[in-house]
């Protein structure tokens, strides 16, 4: 809530204030370097866990498709998941089973 929290901001001393900001600008001044390093620790350990193109396999396509049988009445769900998310899901299985 950003009234709230000018509303508490306020009542902080102003020497807090003041460092503070000057804490929010030098993240800001890093962030370029910091999303470099997060983008390439997050290709590692995409790479390292099967998906072979890393970050690259982003623009893998998942979807889903929805049939319907007017005879039967009944609708079918089709899922489609990309190469990352299958394996992020099979991940997520292992260590749910204790892997």
């Amino acid at each position: 809530d950003a009234d709230l929290y000018a509303e508490t901001i306020k009542k902080y001393p102003m020497e807090a204030r003041v460092e503070r900001k000057l804490e929010n600008d030098f993240w800001l001044s890093k962030e370029s370097f910091m999303e470099e390093v997060g983008d390439f620790l997050n290709d590692l350990y995409l790479k390292m866990s099967g998906s072979k193109d890393g970050t690259d396999s982003y623009h893998d396509y998942s979807g889903y498709t929805v049939e319907y049988d007017k005879e039967t009445e009944k609708t079918e769900v089709k899922i489609y998941y990309s190469l990352t998310t299958r394996v992020l899901l099979k991940i997520a299985q292992e260590r749910a089973n204790g892997k």
